[in-house]
């Protein structure tokens, strides 16, 4: 989501340079990036609506690759719709995303869930190897002599770390003022490791890669963008285990057990209109990822496949005397120890 708001704010602000800054620009600003966001976050959700509802409908059970381009082209028609009314593509399809995953996914056949699912996770590997191969080349193809300036490179670092610093710390002390659960709190040496673990990366350099070129600055902001990249993910990114011993926070805490805590009343409203309300109108009474039956055939959920394929194994292990008696009938012996050597 961070990213999703980053892009959003970058596009609202590139919109504006090369014209003169006023209150009024400022308003405009922010009444863009509010627009952006909403009207995102808006196409996202009904879009996920449709993809839930046509799921819901639609059964193709009996055709699984049908299935799975549909469900293919609805998590990516948000981003072209978003991108044709001008709104963020990437927050559309983010929202559409969770919305999918929440409710259209449990609407699929279980071979279709696991596919689907095995294909995101292998998409999602590529694509991240892919977007940080492309960073590092980008390195030697920037003309850092042509285009590098120290004063530049310092202050844009120093503004970002302050950045950083104005949000975390506020942000901590609010956030911890407000929070039911004390037992958790962000304490003082979390803080500073959220400070410290500010990485840059693809998305920085992405959006420098279409900064406005209007007064032929592009390079230097490019050239800049990366130096801050290399600073931070080289030097913050190998100092952070060094770090978190330092500041004596835990490492390797079980997230779930961390997460435990219950939940708000606010959330638990949020909960309860869900499995009340969107949950019937979207998602199938019983869901298709559990077990039912269509005429003599029966579908077992996808948890299950890996404990059948086990069970299939043990079931066809046959029984000694029983199969010593069908070698009696057919006139043979298990001198060759056949029997052994089937089981």
């Amino acid at each position: 989501l961070n990213d999703a708001v980053g892009v959003v704010l970058f596009n609202t602000f590139a919109k504006f340079i090369g014209y003169s800054h006023s209150i009024e620009t400022m308003f405009i600003a922010m009444a863009d990036f509010i627009t952006i966001f909403l009207g995102s976050l808006f196409i996202g959700f009904l879009m996920g609506c449709i993809a839930a509802i046509a799921s819901k409908r639609i059964d193709f059970r009996e055709h699984v690759v049908v299935e799975m381009a549909c469900y293919f082209l609805l998590v990516y028609l948000p981003y072209l719709v978003a991108e044709a009314l001008e709104m963020s593509g990437i927050v559309a399809t983010l929202f559409a995303g969770i919305f999918t995953k929440h409710y259209a996914h449990p609407n699929l056949s279980p071979s279709s869930q696991i596919q689907i699912q095995l294909f995101f996770k292998t998409f999602a590997y590529l694509t991240e190897t892919a977007v940080f191969l492309y960073l590092g080349l980008s390195v030697f193809r920037l003309h850092f002599l042509n285009h590098y300036y120290s004063s530049l490179n310092f202050w844009s670092i120093f503004l970002c770390l302050l950045a950083r610093a104005l949000h975390i710390y506020p942000l901590s002390y609010v956030l911890n003022r407000s929070r039911r659960d004390v037992d958790q709190p962000i304490d003082r040496n979390k803080q500073h490791m959220l400070w410290f673990s500010g990485l840059r990366g693809a998305v920085a350099f992405a959006c420098a890669q279409v900064f406005p070129n209007t007064k032929g600055n592009r390079d230097a902001i490019l050239v800049t963008t990366m130096t801050i990249v290399l600073i931070t993910v080289f030097t913050l990114g190998s100092a952070t285990v060094p770090m978190l011993k330092l500041l004596k926070i835990d490492i390797g805490v079980d997230e779930d057990a961390f997460e435990s805590a219950p939940p708000s009343a606010c959330t638990q409203s949020m909960l309860s209109f869900d499995r009340r309300v969107l949950m019937p109108l979207l998602a199938n009474p019983v869901s298709r990822n559990v077990s039912y039956t269509q005429g003599a055939t029966e579908v077992q959920p996808f948890e299950a496949v890996e404990m059948q394929s086990q069970s299939s194994l043990a079931a066809v292990k046959p029984n000694p005397e029983e199969f010593q008696d069908t070698l009696g009938d057919a006139g043979l012996d298990d001198s060759a120890g056949l029997l052994n050597a089937h089981i």
